[in-house]
């Protein structure tokens, strides 16, 4: 199935996403510090889940030049958005020790437990089809205020990353792995699901930041 497919099945999440008011404040840099605080730890410690779960789709495909590249992009990841993040985080005065003794929001432990969930039970199409959703929405919201970045520097260096030319390949070659492998999957609705389940925990997501943790009523996490 191609991403365009996935794309217009959950047109109306993506919407809800793209004009949430959390990314609307990162492209018009009228985000609080508290918000910006509580996202950048709450993404660090999604991703410690994410990298892993990226790794493990590497490893399930079987040594190809697919897997090194799934298995790269576990690195990258490390590296790269740990680099962003703790770079983000300085300003607020956090260590990466304090970023991980931080506990999970409702939403993080949510998406990464479906994630992880997905890689352990689920074939390796509907897997890549549940990690599409986090490589596109974050390329397309990069993309969506390249043009006029806010001039604050932490959300601008954020908006700089994820509508770059590395990040674009990144996007790409994942991209290219999801629908060459699903080509001829059978089971459609599995993958539709899944790239679904991921759409919506990335609204949540935002939603999550937005109230700093209060989401869906719950009140302080």
């Amino acid at each position: 199935m191609k991403l365009a497919e996935l794309k217009e099945n959950c047109d109306p999440e993506w919407h809800r996403i793209a004009s949430h008011p959390f990314v609307e404040g990162i492209g018009r840099g009228t985000l609080t510090d508290a918000q910006l605080q509580y996202f950048i730890t709450q993404d660090a410690l999604y991703l410690r889940d994410f990298y892993r779960v990226l790794a493990m789709a590497g490893g399930r495909l079987d040594g190809s030049q697919a897997a090194r590249t799934m298995i790269h992009h576990a690195e990258t990841v490390f590296v790269v958005e740990t680099s962003l993040h703790e770079t983000i985080a300085e300003t607020f005065g956090l260590r990466r020790e304090d970023i991980v003794r931080t506990p999970k929001g409702l939403v993080t432990k949510l998406y990464g437990d479906h994630l992880v969930r997905t890689a352990y039970t689920e074939s390796v199409p509907v897997l890549l089809a549940a990690l599409l959703p986090c490589y596109w929405t974050y390329q397309a919201i990069g993309q969506q205020w390249a043009t006029n970045p806010p001039q604050h520097p932490l959300l601008r260096q954020w908006i700089d990353t994820y509508q770059g030319d590395a990040y674009a390949t990144a996007v790409a070659e994942v991209v290219a792995i999801a629908e060459n492998i699903s080509e001829d999957y059978p089971n459609l609705d599995a993958i539709t699901e899944a790239f679904h389940h991921s759409m919506v925990c990335e609204r949540l997501f935002w939603e999550q930041a937005w109230t700093e943790g209060k989401v869906l009523g719950s009140g302080p996490e």
